[in-house]
């Protein structure tokens, strides 16, 4: 077996991240995508740039170089000294770049999966988010990255994909091989991509999908806003029943009181936010009327999907005005960061974890 064996590993853990693979100058040099999806409206994609030629010879079994699984059972999982040989990078880690038009953070891939990765595969990520020109500058270096997340199927992924810059996923069986349950489960996702290929010229290939991906029209998405608190200051408190905003309001106040400082000294708040998002309306506000009321952002108001009912933002009685509001009453009690009209999402997410916030309504930060 060839090089593909050992990636299959690789690529169990990357979609983890919700990204697609590495490509290479071969098929052989694949790393795929098994995910569900991107972040977004994002079409996630392998790239087809860059890469050394090496055909790594066979790994049948744990024996010739595979890991062991948490029950102490071989499996033929390929380890970081399997990758070590086959790129013969004499120890080093592996670099893989990722170019993400989502990305708001630019750098080495740092934090638990990062760990991971490092751990199992001896493999290092670089984020390069989409600044203004990147785009056009790697497409024009021949190479968008190993790993590319498209912020939308728009005119950027859809010039990828007529270049030829991106990898289809069905060349030498690779969506076969190491997504099986993505092309058994996930069929309208994949073909909805390759019938938007086919129809920009790019011929009927799958280079990638997006999120929203269901197995079936009675499953919902994942719900991307929650409310999140800090476990282990509720689990101080006993547990309060949380029933109304101002139940939650309580909790704030005497989560405060128990953790007034972060771990660097430095004022904790119930809520930090950064402005980076904001659009029509202040994102977390938005997303927090979103969560509590359950209607969904459409132009400068809410709207309810179940009674077509659209509640303008400036609607005295709306949802986003009762969250403003609140926030309000939270700033007010000095339970909202003061830097939140200022700061990045960066310096937000290092209070977070120094243990200065409390809250958060995205899943992915709770």
């Amino acid at each position: 077996m060839k090089i593909k064996r050992l990636i299959a590993g690789l690529t169990s853990l990357v979609m983890l991240g919700s990204l697609a693979g590495c490509g290479a100058k071969t098929p052989d040099e694949l790393v795929g995508n098994d995910g569900n999806g991107g972040g977004g409206d994002a079409a996630v994609t392998a790239n087809n740039g860059g890469g050394d030629e090496d055909d790594g010879g066979d790994v049948d079994s744990a024996a010739d170089g595979g890991s062991t699984s948490s029950d102490g059972s071989e499996t033929d999982r390929p380890s970081a000294d399997d990758f070590a040989d086959l790129y013969n990078t004499g120890g080093e880690p592996i670099q893989l770049t990722v170019f993400s038009q989502l990305a708001n953070y630019s750098g080495k891939l740092t934090g638990w999966f990062a760990e991971v990765m490092k751990r199992e595969f001896n493999v290092e990520m670089t984020i390069i988010p989409d600044t203004n020109g990147m785009f056009d500058a790697r497409m024009e270096a021949g190479n968008i990255a190993d790993i590319v997340v498209f912020g939308s199927n728009g005119e950027q992924y859809q010039r990828a994909a007529k270049e030829g810059m991106l990898f289809d996923w069905n060349e030498d069986d690779i969506l076969t091989d190491y997504g099986p349950y993505v092309k058994a489960h996930m069929p309208y996702a994949l073909e909805n991509n390759a019938n938007l290929n086919e129809s920009i010229g790019a011929d009927h290939v799958v280079y990638g999908f997006g999120h929203n991906v269901a197995e079936s029209t009675d499953n919902h998405e994942a719900f991307f806003y929650t409310m999140d608190l800090r476990w282990d200051l509720y689990k101080e408190l006993g547990y309060p029943s949380v029933n109304s905003l101002d139940d939650l309001y309580d909790v704030f106040v005497e989560m405060k009181k128990i953790q007034p400082k972060d771990e660097n000294g430095n004022e904790s708040y119930a809520i930090s936010m950064w402005p980076d998002w904001d659009g029509n309306m202040v994102m977390y506000i938005k997303a927090f009327a979103t969560c509590y009321w359950g209607h969904d952002e459409l132009g400068f108001g809410l709207y309810n999907v179940d009674t077509g009912e659209y509640m303008d933002a400036l609607e005295p009685d709306s949802p986003y005005q009762k969250s403003l509001k609140f926030f309000n009453k939270l700033y007010q009690a000095g339970l909202i960061d003061p830097n939140s009209m200022t700061q990045t999402y960066n310096e937000m997410s290092e209070k977070v974890q120094a243990g200065g916030v409390f809250y958060s309504i995205f899943d992915y930060a709770g």
